[in-house]
């Protein structure tokens, strides 16, 4: 998801075979030849490699014109538009997809619920709904939260245009309101060193730090869920 217009921001990635991110995972999770819609497509790193190494149809959203610009010549269509009110149905009327890929798009959104109410009529039947989200319980946001720090960044966990936040219970519980059945969830590790926050875990009370370190998530620096809709019925 990108920023707004008046403060454009360029999310440029890419994906490597060699390096496991989000977006490596998320690719490797969609078939040869879907049919996919990539909601906050930014740079367009996604739908080029689904397009070039698995021969996959994308179609993507953005805000910003200047990653639209970078996504189009590997995409079927890139709209241009604000995923906070845009109509998705209407956009894409009469398209079903195999997969729809929402990579750390969520966490930017006041609604995202609106969004998955779109997603479930986009999808194909056994259509997959794939989602990237930072993980708040991340050991270095709660140690730098303890030592009275909560500094948001132009990019990473927080990321300044970030309006939600989720741990593994809360995102899972998200989910589960919006009657999306979860298949699996994967996690993107990182270790302290190489994250964001330079926070040392030695000023902090050794029972403290071990706590931190000794959480299950606590160097979860990503979730990765894979998710279907639930019947109405159910």
């Amino acid at each position: 998801m990108t920023h707004p217009i008046d403060d454009l921001h360029v999310y440029l990635r890419n994906i490597s075979q060699d390096e496991r991110t989000s977006l490596s995972v998320l690719a490797g999770l969609i078939p040869p030849q879907s049919r996919v819609l990539d909601l906050g497509c930014g740079s367009g790193a996604l739908g080029q490699y689904l397009h070039h190494t698995k021969g996959c149809s994308v179609d993507g959203v953005t805000l910003n014109e200047a990653e639209a610009a970078h996504a189009r010549p590997h995409y079927q269509r890139v709209l241009v538009d604000n995923l906070e009110t845009c109509d998705l149905l209407a956009a894409f009327a009469g398209q079903r997809y195999d997969a729809i890929v929402c990579a750390d798009v969520l966490e930017h959104l006041s609604r995202p619920e609106r969004v998955l109410t779109a997603c479930r009529e986009l999808l194909a039947p056994n259509g997959q709904l794939l989602i990237s989200v930072p993980n708040a319980g991340y050991c270095g946001l709660i140690a730098e939260l303890m030592q009275g720090e909560f500094r948001y960044r132009e990019e990473g966990l927080l990321d300044r245009t970030h309006l939600r936040f989720f741990t593994r219970q809360s995102l899972t519980r998200f989910l589960s309101e919006q009657r999306w059945a979860i298949d699996s969830i994967d996690t993107i590790q990182r270790e302290l060193p190489e994250s964001e926050f330079q926070v040392a875990f030695d000023s902090l009370p050794p029972a403290a730090a071990r706590h931190l370190l000794g959480a299950p998530d606590a160097l979860t620096y990503q979730f990765i869920v894979i998710a279907q809709p639930l019947a109405d019925a159910a």
